[in-house]
């Protein structure tokens, strides 16, 4: 049973504040809730409506687990659902705080977000980089929370398969500059990424997506670069969760 408490508790979830003084977020939806299950240690908590039928592979490692699932009434979990269209499986997820270990982050590919607002955007990034094989992400302070429930549906998952930091990114983009790490930045007049061989290892910069990269971050970049575009279009920038996306692939064709 979903008591009325726990019912408050999902709810308060959707602010920040509650999520950090709880350490949980929520997770919504049958098949992120399922893939968590399978391939992480997040998950706490599940919450069926009626019709929902876990698979039993699911079932059987979430009690190995010991994570709990309990069948609900389907209007209980719509009035606790953050979508537009209710999902009938939600779950609660531990949040894991990380420190960065430059002694094991310096020979890594690590993509470096300053002040990105949009959570789709974030979401979508966390997506692409577990897709490229990319697990470092370090996120500039004032960058959307990761556990957002918008940045938690669009990661698809990819949320909880890379590391997630929240640090000053003008003190993090030194240290690296300092231990002569390669950091690529992305502007629009830098050398184009089909010219050039990126490292093994480096920091991949990417900006706000209407303000582009800080002013105080732009003199740690050790190589500005862009990705074309054509002669004919009136588009003044990507997006930059697609600009990552094509970064990334480039990235690691050149290993």
């Amino acid at each position: 049973m979903l008591t009325n408490s726990k019912q408050k508790l999902i709810q308060s979830l959707q602010m920040k504040k509650f999520r950090n003084e709880h350490n949980l977020f929520v997770v919504e939806g049958l098949k992120i809730v399922s893939e968590l299950i399978l391939n992480s240690n997040f998950i706490t908590e599940v919450f069926v409506g009626e019709k929902v039928i876990l698979d039993s592979a699911v079932i059987e490692i979430a009690l190995s687990k010991n994570i709990e699932i309990i069948a609900c009434d389907d209007k209980v979990l719509q009035k606790i659902s953050s979508h537009t269209t209710p999902q009938n499986c939600i779950a609660l997820a531990k949040i894991i705080k990380q420190e960065i270990d430059f002694g094991y982050i310096k020979n890594q590919k690590v993509i470096a977000l300053d002040k990105l607002q949009d959570p789709g955007n974030l979401g979508t990034i966390f997506r692409s980089a577990d897709w490229f094989g990319i697990k470092n992400i370090v996120c500039s302070t004032d960058t959307v929370d990761c556990y957002n429930p918008k940045v938690v549906q669009a990661s698809m998952g990819s949320l909880c398969n890379v590391n997630i930091f929240y640090v000053d990114l003008n003190i993090f983009l030194k240290q690296a500059h300092d231990l002569k790490m390669n950091i690529y930045g992305t502007l629009l007049n830098g050398i184009s990424i089909e010219k050039i061989s990126l490292s093994p290892a480096g920091v991949l910069l990417l900006g706000n997506e209407a303000n582009g990269i800080s002013e105080k971050n732009l003199p740690f970049i050790t190589q500005a670069i862009t990705i074309d575009k054509s002669e004919t279009t009136f588009a003044e920038s990507l997006n930059v969760a697609i600009a990552t996306a094509l970064c990334c692939s480039k990235w690691i064709a050149h290993e």
